[in-house]
């Protein structure tokens, strides 16, 4: 998505959205392509409208969607399901937090994903 960048979106109509985002005040759906064509014309005649939405979209993703959340999420999962007991939430605990993180990193599939991630950026930016 966009919104990460604070730009305007205008995306396909799929109801788990409106899980994570106000449809209509923080992102703008369409359910085909005539109502598509008639969005897009009325978003260009609405700069100030569409400023609005896009930073009401950006602001939910810094709130709510970061990567710093995903994997919160994520940590909290693996704790559940592989470390056989409840941990208190990450925030509360940043220790443990650390800890978690640290288990995570010695998973295989952990190992894999950032080795392959690395070898992407690698190729991407020429960084390491």
């Amino acid at each position: 998505m966009c919104l990460h960048a604070g730009t305007f979106l205008i995306t396909d109509y799929r109801e788990e959205l409106g899980k994570y985002f106000e449809t209509g005040e923080e992102v703008i759906c369409y359910r085909d392509v005539p109502e598509l064509k008639v969005l897009i014309g009325y978003y260009m005649q609405h700069p100030e409208e569409r400023r609005k939405i896009a930073e009401a979209g950006y602001k939910r993703v810094l709130k709510e969607h970061t990567y710093v959340h995903r994997m919160k999420g994520l940590i909290e999962i693996y704790e559940k399901r592989f470390c056989g007991y409840d941990l208190p939430s990450v925030e509360a605990d940043s220790t443990r937090y650390a800890e978690a993180l640290n288990l995570l990193r010695e998973t295989p599939a952990f190992n894999t994903i950032s080795k392959s991630a690395s070898s992407s950026d690698e190729q991407k930016t020429g960084h390491f």
